[in-house]
């Protein structure tokens, strides 16, 4: 069968057809190890911020806002499709319509690799809102000049968790890595309890 473009090959030694994605393509050690790798602001940070260790922090905020488990879930998956296409500054990916449709089919493919359905619009917001949150609080914490940006105001002592350790990218990976699964092994009991 003709798949549309052409692969790249992943981490662990699979392919992907990032015009023509496949569940069963997607790999969570490939997602774990490439956005550990990827940092934030385009390379801009006074340090390396992962976009691992942003999706983490998104999930950290909606356990805190007390969200249950899928919520949870969307808040570490939901720049997932970014392992396989890199992370676009926002300024930049408003005018590229067309790597919005392939990040959402890609993102499709990874819900539906996990079991999810693509998340509902009040779902989207609440997600949103907690990438936002965690994009002023990085913002604040790796950039310069964050006041002329338009980032949303946070509360006063809120900080974004560091997850320091000997090899810090590989502990970003395997801390990803690990969340994940615990969700959707806690999803999982949780279904088999109802």
């Amino acid at each position: 069968m003709s798949r549309k473009g052409d692969w790249i090959g992943t981490y662990t030694g699979k392919q992907l057809w990032p015009l023509d994605p496949r569940p069963e393509e997607v790999c969570l050690e490939d997602i774990a190890h490439a956005l550990s790798q990827i940092c934030r602001f385009n390379g801009h940070a006074n340090r390396f911020c992962s976009v691992a260790h942003h999706c983490l922090n998104v999930e950290r905020i909606l356990e805190q806002r007390g969200f249950n488990k899928k919520i949870r879930l969307y808040g570490l998956l939901h720049d997932a499709a970014e392992a396989y296409i890199c992370d676009i500054p926002r300024p930049l990916k408003q005018f590229m319509s067309e790597y919005k449709t392939v990040e959402i089919n890609i993102q499709q493919a990874i819900y539906k690799h996990f079991g999810l359905p693509w998340p509902t619009a009040e779902e989207e917001e609440i997600i949103k809102a907690a990438d936002d949150y965690v994009l002023a609080l990085e913002a604040k914490k790796f950039m310069r000049n964050t006041e002329a940006w338009n980032l949303v105001r946070t509360e006063p002592g809120d900080s974004i968790q560091m997850f320091y350790d000997e090899c810090w990218k590989n502990g970003i990976e395997y801390h990803y890595y690990y969340r994940v699964s615990m969700l959707l092994d806690a999803m999982e009991a949780d279904a088999c309890d109802a």
